[in-house]
């Protein structure tokens, strides 16, 4: 598939067994790819000033990246289910070191969620909407949808606690005695 000066585009569910090559010099932006599979090919878009989205969504949630002056070859099947998850409270990449080419920032839609306040956003398990620089959220109780900025792509899910848990020592109970016999 080559776009070539395409402005405003939606292509939505195709399988693209080469590339996607946004030539920038003759002014290809604001398009989007949704949900395409792209099995063993090249994003290309050389042009730092064109933006063009790369979104990948179900009813959980939505994945959308804003990819510019960027060439990223996958030499994998790119699809949702398959590299690209989005599930219940989950939304992420496979573990494939083919992948960290989409380590970028990213806008993150969670659907359906269930918090009567605005949860804790975690980054591999890591709690991340506490440092603005690197997760800004937004939460809407009433139609439960978190919608996050991110400023690198990894595996993502809400929380309503990022606590130690409770550890409980049980020590022997007052009338317990250690006896040794040598």
């Amino acid at each position: 598939l080559l776009t070539m000066s395409s402005q405003n585009t939606l292509y939505e569910n195709n399988t693209i067994y080469n590339s996607i090559n946004i030539a920038g010099a003759t002014g290809a932006y604001n398009n989007t790819f949704l949900n395409n599979i792209l099995n063993s090919g090249t994003i290309s878009n050389n042009d730092p000033l064109s933006f063009n989205w790369f979104v990948y969504n179900n009813s959980l949630g939505e994945i959308r990246w804003n990819l510019s002056n960027a060439t990223i070859s996958t030499n994998i099947n790119l699809s949702l289910g398959t590299n690209i998850f989005i599930q219940n409270n989950t939304l992420g990449l496979a573990d494939n070191i083919i992948l960290r080419n989409f380590n970028t920032s990213a806008q993150l839609t969670f659907y359906g969620l269930g918090y009567a306040s605005t949860p804790f956003l975690l980054k591999n398990g890591v709690r991340c909407d506490n440092n603005v620089a690197l997760c800004n959220i937004s939460y809407n109780s009433g139609t439960g949808t978190l919608l996050a900025n991110v400023s690198s792509f990894s595996n993502y899910t809400t929380s309503t606690a990022d606590a130690a848990p409770n550890v409980t020592l049980v020590s022997p109970a007052a009338s317990y005695s250690n006896i040794t016999s040598t």
